[in-house]
């Protein structure tokens, strides 16, 4: 350690105390972690882009600062062997076509803003200038050879997943899902050969997903496994499954036109296993449509506050819609609300109500059941309900029932503060 004062010893305690803030669950390292995610988004868009991109990225990012956390103070942080997820997030990458110029400019960026973010959190953590000083010092060469060495490795680890995917079998499924959903396939039987899905039948396409604490032996093959019980759930015929990232997958199913969507909401999927699927769809344009209404669905699926392992694009369409335009959501749940926005348990009962009221089709007894409750209790509530509102629930049905799904899928922090 050199460079370091005179008292040697106390800048080792220092040092360790503040790696043990960042690796202790809900800590420090966390926090740095999720700031350094959004920013690093923000400065290389490619990496927030893509659902499962943005996941795997994530991961890294936490994984790096547990190293970090788990490095003893007398050996150098490039000891430490690069965390497994980094090297996902760069396959992921290869696999999905981004240029390995993008790899090297989130590492170069990262390595800025991960800087600026240890700069932060000692002066917030270390009061002693001197003291704050001397960790600056060893921490510069800690990150400095830590990220070196992260870097290569993970160049080495995206070159090897693109040449493979750049050859044989890999390269030619690669291409014709490429094709499909960018709507560019043209020679269809040849995408059916190539893939062994017939493109021409109708599609449901689905996206799975893993929560970020739940354990695996293999975490695609988890995934792929909730595929086949979903398969056979809806009777699929062919089925195509596509890994979009370490704990991400596609699948696409060839089904009656007519299938039954609500068997899918109804399944049984193991614990930790999300998916969100699309709607069918017909032909080569379906395969697309379908994974693109999946990928909406996800997205809602991550943001909302439910706690369901199956999202369905219908039921979440109108949210999706928003996503983008928070603020303007949030004007319209204000102004539509009024009073029924309110943040207390009374309030979200009464919002609750009035929204199976509103898609009982104004029938009481019909509302009553969706809730579970009497008839008697909701006319009680209807009476409350509209003197929050200051009008008849039904006179402005349509905004308010908008206004009332972007609250139960999106929660209070939809709500005005």
């Amino acid at each position: 350690m050199t460079g370091l004062p005179e008292d040697v010893d106390a800048v080792r305690a220092a040092l360790v105390g503040f790696l043990g803030e960042f690796g202790e669950e809900g800590s420090l390292g966390l926090a740095v972690a999720k700031r350094l995610n959004e920013a690093l988004v923000a400065a290389v868009p490619e990496l927030g882009a893509d659902p499962a991109i943005r996941a795997d990225f994530e991961a890294a990012t936490i994984a790096l600062a547990t190293a970090l956390a788990g490095t003893r103070v007398e050996e150098p942080l490039m000891a430490v062997p690069v965390p497994t997820s980094v090297l996902n997030l760069v396959r992921t990458m290869a696999r999905r076509r981004l240029d390995v110029t993008v790899v090297l400019r989130g590492f170069r960026v990262g390595s800025r803003l991960a800087w600026g973010e240890v700069i932060r959190a000692l002066d917030e953590h270390i009061p002693d200038l001197e003291l704050r000083y001397a960790l600056l010092t060893v921490g510069w060469d800690r990150i400095a050879a830590a990220i070196e060495e992260v870097a290569e490795a993970a160049v080495v680890a995206y070159t090897e997943e693109r040449d493979a995917w750049l050859s044989g079998a890999h390269a030619r499924r690669a291409e014709a899902v490429a094709a499909l959903l960018a709507g560019e396939a043209t020679d269809l039987d040849a995408v059916t050969a190539t893939l062994g899905y017939r493109v021409r039948r109708h599609h449901l396409a689905c996206t799975f997903w893993l929560d970020d604490a739940t354990p695996g032996r293999d975490p695609l093959h988890t995934l792929e496994e909730a595929a086949a019980v979903l398969a056979k759930v809806i009777s699929a015929g062919d089925v195509l499954t596509w890994p979009e990232g370490a704990r991400s997958l596609s699948a696409w199913f060839v089904v009656d036109a007519g299938v039954d969507l609500a068997q899918l909401r109804a399944s049984s999927l193991p614990v930790g296993v999300h998916v969100a699927h699309g709607l069918t769809e017909p032909g080569a344009a379906g395969f697309a449509r379908s994974h693109r209404q999946a990928l909406a669905a996800r997205a809602v699926a991550q943001r909302a506050t439910t706690t369901s392992s199956v999202t369905s694009y219908d039921q979440v369409e109108l949210v999706s819609a928003f996503l983008d335009q928070p603020d303007r959501a949030r004007d319209l749940v204000r102004r539509e609300l009024g009073a029924l926005a309110a943040r207390d348990p009374a309030t979200q009962r009464l919002r609750e109500t009035t929204l199976a009221y509103l898609r009982a089709g104004g029938n009481a007894r019909d509302a009553a059941v969706l809730l579970g409750t009497h008839k008697n209790t909701v006319l009680y509530r209807l009476r409350s309900i509209e003197e929050q509102l200051g009008h008849p629930v039904l006179e402005r049905r349509l905004m308010l029932e908008v206004a009332l799904t972007l609250v139960e899928h999106l929660g209070d922090g939809i709500l005005p503060d």
